[in-house]
């Protein structure tokens, strides 16, 4: 059944893994290390040690993440199942991830909103804005390879 095409989905989401996850190694590292300034900023705001673990966590996640993501392109761009199911669960726990990240970023800016910070109103502003416009991708992600033809395809090739 090699003659028979994969949808051009496939494809386009291949490349934006790629695009995405190898974005994501670069930036890692400048992420890293502003990671002390960053949770300085958290902390003035009174943040829990919860959302303070959280930033570490994340941010020593990040590289790992994108690599998978990285990876899972790859996968996708060889017609692999396995590139289109890992990006599925990718996206899921990037969902998963944002949402909670968002909470921690609200929670932690929430009490400027009483002393009317405007760095606070600010920060939870950009947080939940951030936070919505990152769950794009991975919502995308799922609807368009989630696609019967899309998983007809890939099968039909391996």
């Amino acid at each position: 059944m090699e003659g028979q095409t994969v949808p051009s989905s496939v494809k386009v989401f291949g490349i934006l893994n790629i695009v995405f996850g190898s974005f994501g190694l670069v930036t890692s590292p400048l992420s890293l290390l502003n990671l002390d300034q960053s949770i300085q900023i958290f902390e003035n705001f009174g943040a829990s040690p919860l959302t303070i673990s959280w930033i570490r966590l994340s941010t020593w996640l990040s590289p790992l993440l994108s690599l998978a993501l990285l990876i899972l392109g790859i996968g996708l761009l060889m017609k692999k199942t396995w590139g289109r199911s890992g990006s599925i669960i990718y996206s899921y726990i990037s969902i998963a991830l944002g949402v909670l990240s968002m909470i921690l970023v609200v929670g932690a800016f929430s009490s400027g909103l009483e002393s009317g910070d405007p760095a606070a109103i600010g920060g939870i502003i950009g947080g939940v804005i951030g936070s919505l416009v990152g769950l794009i991708y991975p919502i995308l992600t799922i609807v368009f390879l989630s696609r019967p033809n899309v998983k007809a395809a890939l099968e039909r090739r391996n």
